[in-house]
């Protein structure tokens, strides 16, 4: 079981294997940033309510969406990821917020929409980002920087 940084459980893809001076990827370091601010681990959290009603896994809190290995779990008022492990449930936000970096999102219009303001505190939330990553929120994506800001992302 794999509790708090799962990133060394992780097998990565093309474009996320950028190293940040600590040795995990940027993406590695926004999902830890993720984790933090959904407060995954504490005992009433979205996450380990699952983990203790059904045995799955949502590190990230992600809404299904049809993810590849998730399983749709309904509760409270909607539809939740759930997978297997604690590592399959961090490969699942690492591919999210990867897919979200190849889109072209800055980190504002991906936390914009990963925790809309109509649920979370989205201003806290970008700032938790941006403390983590060190980019400020409105860094663009452009074809010369594309891993480069895919590790911040």
């Amino acid at each position: 079981m794999c509790v708090g940084v799962c990133a060394s459980k992780v097998r990565r893809g093309p474009g996320m294997a950028n190293q940040t001076a600590s040795g995990g990827s940027g993406i590695d370091t926004v999902a830890q940033a993720v984790i933090q601010m959904e407060g995954s681990m504490l005992p009433n959290s979205v996450n380990m309510s699952m983990v203790r009603k059904y045995g799955l896994w949502n590190v990230g809190h992600l809404i299904w969406a049809n993810q590849i290995g998730a399983q749709k779990v309904w509760m409270g008022d909607r539809n939740w990821a759930g997978w297997p492990s604690q590592p399959e449930a961090y490969a699942g936000l690492v591919r999210d917020l990867g897919a979200k970096a190849r889109a072209g999102y800055t980190i504002r219009q991906a936390f914009e929409k990963y925790a809309p303001p109509s649920e979370n505190n989205t201003e806290a939330y970008i700032a938790h980002i941006i403390q983590a990553t060190g980019y400020p929120d409105s860094t663009p994506r452009s074809e010369e920087h594309t891993s480069e800001l895919q590790s911040h992302l």
